[in-house]
């Protein structure tokens, strides 16, 4: 199977750089940094993905954290294909609930 490259537009680019720093400044004006805390769920790809999200988190102002505890952002990525773990983060996300 032949990969095709992904081609982002410029305007998509400068588009997510704005809401960045629409983020960052809101962070900001509070006097803080928010954290962010990313889990994974899945295969290897979705590990990479992972990666990617937190360095997209980071470009945005986030610290990122060890765990859910006093987290402003959680995300849970999982596999669709892969039925099992995506029941175990129904589950993490249920518990989240009561911290």
């Amino acid at each position: 199977m032949e990969r095709k490259p992904v081609v982002i537009p410029q305007e998509a680019l400068e588009k997510e750089a704005a809401v960045c720093g629409q983020i960052k400044a809101l962070w900001v004006s509070r006097g803080r940094t928010p954290r962010a805390f990313v889990d994974t769920y899945g295969c290897q790809q979705n590990e990479a993905d992972s990666e990617q999200i937190r360095g997209m988190l980071e470009h945005c102002g986030y610290g990122l954290t060890d765990g859910p505890e006093g987290a402003d952002l959680v995300i849970f990525n999982t596999c669709a294909i892969r039925e099992h773990a995506e029941q175990r983060v129904f589950g993490n996300v249920g518990a989240l609930v009561h911290t």
